[in-house]
């Protein structure tokens, strides 16, 4: 998995004079809901490099996670391409692909995954998105297998700096399902470099 993360920012350097460099920083929170009903709350943060090249995005995002039950702390490291298609009467359609790996002690596991999703420009400052995303374990870990459906809207303060307000829900679907899903909220602000 080091090795996508470094063919991500490889790409990010080599792209550097040629590309919209951005940076993000993220905080959200977490609740997972087992089939007991049981809920745990998790709190996390998330930081994005990326940058834009013509109509594709590439970035590399690394996340801590801490659960808000019994302080253990969990992480991921992702690296993720986006191509964006040519508008359709005001919607903007894309793609996003992901690999990445997941730090969460005995379930540690690698994980790839595909997201389709579309836009809209409400105002000249105002964007929403909406998007599914399956991500399937390369070792096929049980209960790691998610399929993900997320709103989002963001807002532009300047040209080079926007703020964002993202929901989503995970559903997994592999092995003893153990959980019913997982929903989060993710708070973030993004600055063009």
């Amino acid at each position: 998995m080091k090795k996508y993360v470094l063919a991500v920012v490889l790409a990010l350097v080599a792209g550097s004079a040629i590309a919209d460099e951005y940076v993000g920083v993220g905080v959200g929170s977490t609740r997972t809901t087992d089939v007991a009903g049981t809920s745990t709350r998790s709190n996390y943060g998330v930081v994005t490099l990326g940058q834009n090249i013509g109509q594709f995005a590439v970035e590399g995002r690394v996340a801590v996670k801490e659960t808000a039950t019994t302080n253990a702390l969990g992480d991921f490291v992702e690296a993720r391409a986006r191509y964006n298609f040519a508008d359709v009467v005001g919607v903007k359609p894309w793609v996003r692909v992901s690999v990445g790996e997941q730090f969460t002690g005995a379930a540690d596991h690698a994980y790839v995954g595909v997201e389709p999703g579309v836009g809209y420009q409400f105002t000249p400052t105002l964007r929403g998105d909406v998007s599914i995303a399956r991500a399937v374990t390369t070792a096929h870990v049980a209960g790691a297998d998610a399929t993900t459906g997320e709103v989002g809207v963001s807002y532009a303060l300047t040209t080079a700096t926007s703020v964002g307000v993202n929901y989503s829900h995970a559903i997994n679907q592999t092995g003893t399902v153990s959980q019913l899903g997982t929903s989060a909220v993710v708070v973030s602000f993004n600055h063009s470099l």
